[in-house]
């Protein structure tokens, strides 16, 4: 009788350990690769180019394939660089003009645009920070068009605090 009430006893630990398991959520999907994106702003309906890698984006801002940022396809700077994390970390949206920006101390917008246009939606709501280049300075709105709570103008910062993965649109100056 014993021995049989212990088998019952493992079956239902079994049948309970396997109820767990169908009830337990799928393992998450592997962590996206990242993005490392390129988006020359006075190409008008510019299409976003991105690169599994930062170095396969530098060759294509380069043009040369060196990797170094001051070493710019003819006429062109880079005006800002976004990150998917905080610190300057993760994915990067680079973007590209064919000038810098009059001075930092200027409210002129030189370049804006909507992040849920580039590379398919995908950088809609995920800048957590970034830095600037050529005498900009950069603004985060919470909506497209520049619409809605903002952050900015600032030359970078390692995190865009109250619109952490909210930023829709960006204005440079």
């Amino acid at each position: 009788m014993r021995l049989r009430t212990l088998a019952s006893a493992a079956f239902a630990a079994s049948v309970g350990a396997l109820g767990l398991v169908a009830l337990a959520p799928p393992a998450q999907a592997a962590a996206e690769q990242p993005r490392h994106c390129v988006l020359r702003l006075a190409t008008a309906n510019a299409p976003v180019t991105c690169y599994r890698t930062a170095d396969e984006a530098a060759k294509d801002i380069s043009g040369r394939g060196t990797g170094s940022p001051d070493r710019l396809r003819a006429a062109e700077v880079i005006v800002a660089v976004l990150y998917s994390d905080d610190d300057y970390e993760g994915s990067r949206l680079n973007l590209i003009a064919p000038w810098g920006c009059l001075t930092s101390q200027t409210s002129d917008v030189e370049w804006w645009y909507n992040l849920h246009e580039v590379a398919g939606g995908w950088w809609n709501d995920e800048v957590e920070s970034f830095r600037t280049y050529s005498g900009c300075r950069a603004t985060f709105y919470q909506h497209i068009n520049l619409q809605g709570a903002q952050y900015g103008p600032r030359e970078s910062f390692g995190d865009l605090e109250a619109l952490n993965n909210e930023a829709s649109s960006v204005a440079v100056t």
